[in-house]
């Protein structure tokens, strides 16, 4: 693994400028987003073992912190409806989930379970029993730090080789299988601008969440989990249709340099109200990853 300073961070280091010719809408370039890259990488950060990331910022006691402000108890559910009809439109080799019955009630109606499932035995039970093939991408989820290879490395600068037709041996997503609890703060971006929905691959500016933050009264701290919403979810249901939802219209956007722009496909965020957190944000075209400041 590549050798990094002990905090992963080369805060001194200067980002190039854009070129004369590069507008507001222009993409930038790759030297410009490597180098803001190697500006903002936790690589070596939390140590050379580390396989986590920006989790480490969620401890026993941001924990104990957020069960503290518990009043009402009440869940509120992040999932969306997974079946053969979307979210996936057959991109990046990604398919919606395939649910197969094994036995079902007919089976019993007709009473051939204890036969064909049961060794001839009747215990005057029976039971249903399903399958369900599905890709790991199919809808919305907490991506592994394995899951994006750059420049043959993987977070933390370690080998690809680690992720193998087997599945991962570093930085696989059962790496965090008991961290991600905490204080979670909502960003509502369409309320805070006074619309339905953003559109596909429309922008949110670093300043407009700390805007919108401010305007809701809430504060996002260290260790926080920061949901960002955009409407897409009821952008599709309205329409009746899942669209681009798996994979639409990313597009280069408005994001001058230091700007912070969240965008997927422009230069990560540098959003520091403070310092930073985890971030999951529930729209395709917005980053689902976290930097630290």
């Amino acid at each position: 693994m590549t050798a990094r300073p002990a905090n992963g961070l080369d805060r001194a280091r200067r980002l190039p400028e854009r070129s004369a010719n590069m507008t507001d809408q222009a993409a930038p370039t790759i030297e410009y987003v490597r180098a803001l890259g190697e500006r903002l990488s936790n690589w070596g950060r939390w140590g050379a073992n580390d396989q986590i990331g920006t989790l480490n910022f969620i401890d026993d006691a941001t924990r104990a912190a957020a069960g503290a402000m518990i009043r009402t108890g009440r869940c509120i559910s992040l999932g969306i409806p997974l079946d053969e009809n979307g979210p996936q439109n057959g991109g990046y080799g990604r398919f919606n989930p395939l649910h197969f019955m094994t036995r079902d009630g007919n089976d019993a109606i007709v009473g051939t379970t204890p036969r064909d499932y049961y060794s001839g035995f009747d215990g005057h039970l029976r039971s249903a029993d399903d399958v369900v093939m599905m890709s790991l991408q199919s809808g919305t989820q907490w991506d592994g730090l394995s899951h994006v290879i750059y420049a043959d490395r993987i977070y933390n600068g370690y080998s690809a080789d680690q992720v193998s037709s087997k599945g991962a041996l570093k930085n696989d997503i059962a790496q965090i299988r008991d961290r991600v609890a905490g204080r979670g703060v909502l960003l509502d971006i369409p309320a805070h601008r006074g619309i339905e929905w953003l559109d596909p691959g429309e922008p949110i500016q670093a300043e407009e969440l700390t805007e919108c933050a401010q305007r809701q009264g809430v504060e996002v701290r260290r260790g926080d989990i920061l949901l960002v919403r955009t409407g897409q979810m009821r952008q599709v249901r309205e329409a009746g249709t899942w669209g681009s939802y798996a994979g639409g219209n990313a597009r280069a956007s408005p994001c001058p340099p230091r700007s912070g722009c969240t965008n997927g496909r422009s230069p990560r965020s540098r959003w520091t109200p403070g310092a930073w957190r985890s971030v999951r944000a529930k729209h395709r075209t917005c980053s689902n990853r976290s930097t630290s400041s």
